[in-house]
């Protein structure tokens, strides 16, 4: 059986190519080094929720630009009663999950054979904007919801490991483009 992947190709390929552009430009956050205490850990203003993994490093340049790592959707901001300021460019993010399968007629559960519900996997793309980006900037200051910061360390550098050595990490936690 082959390896499921939820991430097509052109996804993966947008996201190395943003990244390597960035690189390339000078404008890569991890072209100097950076310290733990620097990074503007990317969240959604409206949930608190701090965004993780590729969509965490997505975001991680647009936080440092706008010294602001608060970010919503476009439908977000219209609730918050905001626009968003003319020529801001939306960084895309993704979700995914697992969802469980229900019969159209009756609504009930299926079931395998296990009698465990029956899953699927299912990908959303989302729009965001940095706060710094819309006429709701001067909301008031709203930290994400706490975290682990060991967690959230190991998360930065097991994308480091996976990043072919196009990274690397010193034992001060600063990050390196090679």
């Amino acid at each position: 059986m082959g390896k499921l992947s939820l991430f097509n190709k052109s996804t993966q390929e947008n996201f190395n190519a943003k990244i390597a552009l960035e690189i390339q430009s000078g404008t890569a956050v991890f072209l100097r080094p950076i310290k733990s205490w620097e990074l503007l850990s990317p969240y959604n203003y409206k949930s608190g929720k701090i965004y993780e993994g590729q969509n965490f490093v997505n975001l991680l340049n647009s936080a440092i630009t706008h010294k602001n790592g608060a970010f919503l959707t476009y439908k977000q901001i219209q609730e918050l009663g905001g626009f968003v300021k003319e020529n801001a460019k939306a960084q895309e993010i993704i979700f995914w999950s697992f969802s469980e399968k229900h019969d159209k007629e009756t609504g009930q559960k299926m079931l395998g054979k296990d009698d465990a519900p029956i899953k699927y996997a299912f990908l959303k793309r989302f729009n965001v904007f940095n706060l710094a980006q819309t006429t709701l900037e001067n909301l008031p200051t709203k930290s994400p919801a706490p975290q682990d910061t060991e967690q959230l360390r190991q998360a930065v550098l097991n994308f480091v490991k996976c990043n072919q050595g196009l990274i690397s990490a010193n034992s001060y936690n600063e990050f390196f483009a090679k």
